[in-house]
């Protein structure tokens, strides 16, 4: 059965567009929590031009992210953060500390969540972190956390 989804589906589809389903997938699951509706030719003309709008702005996305990853490439972030003498961090290094730094020092607004991280960074020395600028473009920079000298 086709379906117009009204919402994002995970491994489904996006708002706007149109999918076969099983009928009690759609039944007890899509139309239920409002993520689905029947697909008429009304609704589906209508959602045709959010998909077009859609795929612009995707491909605007990708073009500038593309250019962000050629800046970033060989770019180093440098952080400065209190440590003791052997090194170790009092605090640490987190996503929203390299969000922060990176919008100071490179100019460019990212995400928490596009900084993808095992842990904290809780060491001086120098890391490579990835950032995850659409679901295709990931570019790694280097991060370089020095001990501030009081």
């Amino acid at each position: 059965m086709y379906v117009v989804l009204t919402k994002d589906v995970k491994d489904l589809g996006y708002k706007g567009d149109v999918a076969n389903v099983k009928r009690g997938y759609f039944v007890n699951f899509l139309y239920p929590n409002g993520l689905a509706d029947f697909a008429v030719e009304k609704l589906v003309d209508k959602t045709a031009g959010e998909r077009r709008e859609r795929v612009l702005k995707a491909e605007e996305l990708k073009n500038k992210a593309v250019e962000i990853s050629k800046k970033l490439v060989s770019f180093v972030l440098e952080i400065k953060a209190k440590a003791s003498e052997k090194g170790k961090l009092y605090g640490s290094v987190d996503e929203k500390a390299i969000c922060k730094v990176l919008a100071e020092q490179a100019k460019i607004e990212v995400l928490p969540d596009q900084v993808k991280m095992k842990e904290s960074l809780k060491k001086v020395g120098e890391y490579k972190v990835d950032l995850q600028l659409t679901d295709e473009i990931k570019v790694a920079i280097g991060v370089k956390v020095e001990a501030v000298e009081e």
